[in-house]
């Protein structure tokens, strides 16, 4: 039998008939860009986050650049985490902006002060101050089902693996703002205020009405599937605690990945894959010792907690349909090893 890392069909079988009636339906309107999915999916993923106002774009990596240009953040120092996917800093670099790193500690996220910039829910973990609505943008790609009102303006990525994933490339902006919503909305469409009559340089990036009508099925069970992820990562917690290992410790997490630390971690994946169970790691390499982020002057050994993370992380299957007998068996074929 093979065990997928994330098995997508699995999700999609579950909700099939909604899913390709809601695809239909797209089809059959002849409306395919911005339509009312798209603007019923803001609503909805707004209200969901408590939030007022969502801009749906193209991808996780887009709403975080329209963001940045929205909130005016340009050509600035922007203190953030080397323990991310590397589009959080070329979101940073896009923008004309400098990435400057800060190390992390408890639950993978970096220690958080008024200082930081741009803070991340790596891996789907919550972050860890009590003052998280004071940063201006918060980067949740891995962390849709957290409801944590952290940030002014919150930047989503729906890539299929995550919580709640299209089939598909597709992003949100949440913001309490008008004025921040409307500028993202202008950059979305080439800068554009009405048709032909263009304000600013923009982007072509806007969530596609199939994506959204995707993404307005699978909203309602979210909740439902976070609480599965957590009852999974409390048995791998359990069991590996037993086994001695290290467990990624955090306030709160809604797993969009099961992420724990081994010594030997090439060497169990291939021992993994040998039973044919998939493993993923998230990330191989801290984003400061990249050849994209070479000019910034970082060195091994400047955030040691990042570069031990990016050394020693192995991912094992998690996705809500997973069984407890699954993840037992996971379990066992590790303690063998």
């Amino acid at each position: 039998m093979e065990h997928k890392l994330i098995d997508l069909k699995a999700q999609y079988q579950s909700l099939k008939p909604q899913i390709d009636e809601a695809v239909s339906k797209v089809m059959e309107s002849g409306n395919y860009i911005l339509g009312k999915n798209v603007n019923a999916f803001e609503q909805e993923f707004a209200e969901y986050n408590g939030f007022k106002y969502g801009v749906g774009v193209a991808s996780g990596t887009d709403a975080l650049i329209i963001a940045l240009r929205a909130n005016s953040i340009i050509n600035k120092s922007i203190i953030t985490t080397p323990l991310s996917f590397f589009a959080t800093t070329e979101a940073i670099l896009q923008t004309g902006n400098i990435p400057q790193f800060v190390d992390v500690s408890y639950g993978c996220n970096i220690e958080l002060s008024s200082t930081i910039d741009i803070p991340v829910e790596f891996l789907g973990n919550s972050l860890n101050t009590v003052n998280e609505k004071d940063f201006t943008i918060v980067d949740c790609a891995q962390s849709a089902g957290l409801k944590q009102k952290s940030g002014k303006t919150q930047c989503y990525s729906f890539f299929p693996g995550k919580n709640l994933g299209c089939m598909g490339d597709g992003g949100m902006i949440l913001t309490d703002s008008l004025y921040i919503a409307d500028k993202c909305r202008i950059l979305r469409k080439h800068g554009a205020i009405l048709k032909s009559y263009h304000e600013c340089v923009g982007y072509n990036s806007r969530l596609d009405e199939i994506q959204a009508a995707i993404l307005r099925v699978k909203l309602p069970y979210l909740d439902t599937w976070v609480k599965r992820r957590q009852e999974i990562a409390k048995i791998y917690n359990s069991r590996l605690s037993e086994l001695g290992y290290k467990i990624i410790k955090t306030n709160k997490s809604v797993y969009n990945y099961y992420v724990f630390y081994h010594p030997e971690r090439e060497k169990l994946a291939e021992y993994l894959k040998s039973k044919g169970i998939e493993t993923g790691c998230y990330y191989k390499y801290p984003l400061h010792l990249l050849p994209a982020t070479e000019h910034l002057g970082y060195r091994v050994g400047d955030f040691p907690t990042a570069e031990y993370h990016c050394e020693n992380n192995i991912a094992l299957p998690m996705y809500p349909e997973l069984t407890d007998d699954m993840v037992k068996y996971y379990i066992d074929v590790i303690r063998i090893f």
